[in-house]
Protein backbone atom coordinates (compact mmCIF):
# COMPACT_ATOMS: atom_id res chain seq x y z
CA UNK A 1 0.00 0.00 0.00
CA UNK A 2 1.73 3.67 -1.14
CA UNK A 3 -0.40 5.96 -0.21
CA UNK A 4 -0.73 8.84 -2.66
CA UNK A 5 0.91 11.42 -0.40
CA UNK A 6 4.06 8.61 0.46
CA UNK A 7 4.57 8.86 -3.87
CA UNK A 8 4.17 12.43 -4.07
CA UNK A 9 6.69 13.16 -1.22
CA UNK A 10 9.45 10.74 -3.35
CA UNK A 11 8.52 12.92 -6.82
CA UNK A 12 9.51 16.09 -4.57
CA UNK A 13 12.44 14.39 -3.24
CA UNK A 14 13.87 12.67 -6.92
CA UNK A 15 12.82 15.80 -9.00
CA UNK A 16 13.12 18.91 -7.37
CA UNK A 17 16.20 21.23 -7.90
CA UNK A 18 17.82 22.02 -5.12
CA UNK A 19 18.20 25.70 -5.45
CA UNK A 20 13.87 25.53 -5.57
CA UNK A 21 14.14 23.65 -2.67
CA UNK A 22 16.56 26.01 -0.69
CA UNK A 23 14.47 28.85 -1.62
CA UNK A 24 11.04 27.43 -0.06
CA UNK A 25 12.75 26.08 3.17
CA UNK A 26 14.50 29.30 3.40
CA UNK A 27 10.73 31.02 2.57
CA UNK A 28 10.17 28.93 5.77
CA UNK A 29 12.59 29.39 7.95
CA UNK A 30 12.07 32.46 9.51
CA UNK A 31 8.16 31.26 10.53
CA UNK A 32 9.54 29.52 13.25
CA UNK A 33 6.06 28.91 14.69
CA UNK A 34 5.83 26.94 11.17
CA UNK A 35 8.50 25.32 11.72
CA UNK A 36 8.38 23.81 15.62
CA UNK A 37 4.68 23.13 14.79
CA UNK A 38 5.58 20.69 11.26
CA UNK A 39 8.76 19.19 13.80
CA UNK A 40 6.40 18.62 16.57
CA UNK A 41 4.04 16.89 14.27
CA UNK A 42 6.80 14.67 12.79
CA UNK A 43 8.09 13.62 16.24
CA UNK A 44 4.31 12.88 17.09
CA UNK A 45 4.08 10.62 13.89
CA UNK A 46 7.56 8.36 14.63
CA UNK A 47 5.81 8.16 18.00
CA UNK A 48 2.91 6.64 17.28
CA UNK A 49 4.65 4.55 14.93
CA UNK A 50 6.38 3.44 18.03
CA UNK A 51 3.56 2.83 19.86
CA UNK A 52 2.05 1.27 17.28
CA UNK A 53 4.32 -1.69 17.56
CA UNK A 54 3.79 -2.34 21.02
CA UNK A 55 1.79 -5.33 21.65
CA UNK A 56 2.28 -6.96 18.23
CA UNK A 57 4.41 -9.67 16.45
CA UNK A 58 5.62 -7.45 13.40
CA UNK A 59 7.24 -8.37 10.14
CA UNK A 60 10.09 -5.87 9.30
CA UNK A 61 10.88 -5.57 5.43
CA UNK A 62 13.89 -3.43 4.83
CA UNK A 63 15.10 -2.24 1.47
CA UNK A 64 17.74 -0.15 0.40
CA UNK A 65 18.24 2.27 -2.43
CA UNK A 66 19.54 5.16 -4.11
CA UNK A 67 17.90 8.65 -4.96
CA UNK A 68 16.99 9.58 -8.83
CA UNK A 69 17.53 12.45 -10.66
CA UNK A 70 19.48 15.58 -10.06
CA UNK A 71 18.37 16.95 -6.50
CA UNK A 72 18.95 14.14 -4.22
CA UNK A 73 21.97 12.05 -7.09
CA UNK A 74 24.52 10.29 -4.93
CA UNK A 75 22.50 9.96 -1.20
CA UNK A 76 21.16 6.37 -0.22
CA UNK A 77 18.14 5.72 1.80
CA UNK A 78 16.91 3.02 3.92
CA UNK A 79 13.17 1.82 4.32
CA UNK A 80 11.84 0.18 6.97
CA UNK A 81 8.16 -1.33 6.64
CA UNK A 82 6.37 -2.80 9.39
CA UNK A 83 3.63 -5.12 9.01
CA UNK A 84 1.34 -7.08 11.33
CA UNK A 85 2.54 -10.95 11.32
CA UNK A 86 -1.03 -11.77 12.34
CA UNK A 87 -3.27 -9.69 9.86
CA UNK A 88 -1.22 -8.35 7.24
CA UNK A 89 -2.06 -5.06 8.16
CA UNK A 90 0.23 -2.19 7.12
CA UNK A 91 1.72 -0.52 10.42
CA UNK A 92 4.10 1.83 9.41
CA UNK A 93 7.32 2.73 7.05
CA UNK A 94 10.10 4.82 8.29
CA UNK A 95 13.17 5.70 5.42
CA UNK A 96 16.08 7.23 6.69
CA UNK A 97 19.63 8.16 5.31
CA UNK A 98 21.08 4.67 5.05
CA UNK A 99 24.70 5.84 6.67
CA UNK A 100 22.91 8.10 9.17
CA UNK A 101 19.79 6.46 10.67
CA UNK A 102 19.47 8.45 13.18
CA UNK A 103 18.58 10.94 10.30
CA UNK A 104 14.70 10.58 9.08
CA UNK A 105 13.30 11.68 5.96
CA UNK A 106 10.36 9.86 5.75
CA UNK A 107 7.67 8.60 8.70
CA UNK A 108 4.59 7.22 7.58
CA UNK A 109 1.94 5.59 10.57
CA UNK A 110 -1.46 3.96 9.75
CA UNK A 111 -4.60 3.64 12.07
CA UNK A 112 -6.85 0.54 11.55
CA UNK A 113 -10.26 0.67 12.44
CA UNK A 114 -12.28 -2.14 14.14
CA UNK A 115 -13.64 -3.24 10.50
CA UNK A 116 -10.02 -3.90 9.45
CA UNK A 117 -10.43 -1.13 7.31
CA UNK A 118 -7.97 1.90 7.50
CA UNK A 119 -9.30 4.99 9.86
CA UNK A 120 -6.70 7.48 9.09
CA UNK A 121 -3.05 8.17 8.38
CA UNK A 122 0.03 10.42 8.62
CA UNK A 123 2.72 11.05 6.93
CA UNK A 124 5.96 13.99 7.06
CA UNK A 125 8.65 14.14 4.97
CA UNK A 126 12.22 15.79 5.10
CA UNK A 127 13.89 16.22 2.03
CA UNK A 128 17.24 14.14 2.14
CA UNK A 129 19.90 16.65 2.16
CA UNK A 130 18.02 19.41 4.65
CA UNK A 131 16.50 18.93 7.56
CA UNK A 132 15.29 22.22 9.13
CA UNK A 133 11.48 21.37 8.82
CA UNK A 134 9.29 18.62 6.88
CA UNK A 135 8.74 19.62 3.49
CA UNK A 136 5.36 18.69 3.46
CA UNK A 137 3.21 17.02 6.27
CA UNK A 138 -0.12 14.86 5.92
CA UNK A 139 -3.42 13.86 7.84
CA UNK A 140 -5.70 11.51 6.26
CA UNK A 141 -9.01 10.58 7.40
CA UNK A 142 -11.06 7.87 5.57
CA UNK A 143 -14.71 7.20 5.72
CA UNK A 144 -16.24 3.91 3.78
CA UNK A 145 -19.98 3.82 3.16
CA UNK A 146 -22.00 1.58 0.59
CA UNK A 147 -19.04 1.09 -1.27
CA UNK A 148 -17.78 4.26 -1.45
CA UNK A 149 -14.26 5.26 0.05
CA UNK A 150 -13.97 8.78 0.97
CA UNK A 151 -10.50 10.31 2.08
CA UNK A 152 -9.70 14.39 3.26
CA UNK A 153 -6.66 15.08 3.87
CA UNK A 154 -4.76 17.98 5.92
CA UNK A 155 -1.31 19.40 6.76
CA UNK A 156 -0.22 19.79 9.96
CA UNK A 157 -1.17 23.48 9.74
CA UNK A 158 -4.64 22.35 9.82
CA UNK A 159 -4.97 23.14 6.44
CA UNK A 160 -7.38 21.25 3.95
CA UNK A 161 -5.53 20.20 1.16
CA UNK A 162 -7.39 17.51 -0.19
CA UNK A 163 -9.72 14.85 -0.88
CA UNK A 164 -11.10 12.13 -2.75
CA UNK A 165 -14.01 9.68 -3.26
CA UNK A 166 -14.24 6.55 -4.98
CA UNK A 167 -16.00 3.17 -5.20
CA UNK A 168 -20.00 2.64 -6.59
CA UNK A 169 -22.90 4.38 -6.29
CA UNK A 170 -26.54 2.95 -7.00
CA UNK A 171 -24.45 1.42 -9.57
CA UNK A 172 -22.33 4.17 -11.18
CA UNK A 173 -18.85 4.41 -10.60
CA UNK A 174 -17.85 7.65 -8.36
CA UNK A 175 -14.26 9.02 -8.87
CA UNK A 176 -13.66 12.51 -7.25
CA UNK A 177 -10.52 14.22 -5.94
CA UNK A 178 -10.15 17.41 -5.65
CA UNK A 179 -6.82 19.87 -4.75
CA UNK A 180 -6.94 22.17 -2.29
CA UNK A 181 -7.64 25.49 -5.08
CA UNK A 182 -11.08 23.24 -6.23
CA UNK A 183 -12.58 22.51 -2.78
CA UNK A 184 -15.71 25.31 -3.55
CA UNK A 185 -19.44 25.36 -2.92
CA UNK A 186 -19.52 24.79 -6.84
CA UNK A 187 -17.50 21.89 -6.60
CA UNK A 188 -19.06 20.46 -3.15
CA UNK A 189 -23.08 21.31 -3.52
CA UNK A 190 -23.98 18.24 -5.77
CA UNK A 191 -25.95 15.10 -4.35
CA UNK A 192 -22.99 12.38 -5.07
CA UNK A 193 -20.23 14.59 -3.36
CA UNK A 194 -22.94 14.74 0.57
CA UNK A 195 -23.21 11.24 -0.44
CA UNK A 196 -19.98 10.69 -0.58
CA UNK A 197 -18.37 12.86 2.33
CA UNK A 198 -21.18 13.57 4.58
CA UNK A 199 -19.71 11.99 7.68
CA UNK A 200 -16.17 12.76 7.44
CA UNK A 201 -15.19 15.58 9.40
CA UNK A 202 -14.39 18.66 7.83
CA UNK A 203 -11.41 19.55 9.80
CA UNK A 204 -8.41 17.92 11.16
CA UNK A 205 -9.81 18.09 14.97
CA UNK A 206 -8.73 16.58 17.30
CA UNK A 207 -6.03 14.21 14.75
CA UNK A 208 -4.07 17.44 13.78
CA UNK A 209 -2.14 15.57 16.86
CA UNK A 210 -1.05 11.98 15.78
CA UNK A 211 -2.99 9.30 17.65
Amino acid sequence: MLSRAFMAGILVMTLVRPAAAAERLMAVDPDKDHVAVWNRFADNVYALHRRGLVGRQVRETVTTGEYNGMAAEGQFYRDVTYTDARTGQLLSRVRTDRDHPETRQIIEAYVWGQDGRVARDYIAMYLPWAHNAPINTFITLHRYHDGLHAMRQFNASGERIYEQCNGTLAGTRIDIGLDWGEISPQATSSPTYRECFDGLQETAGIYLTPQ
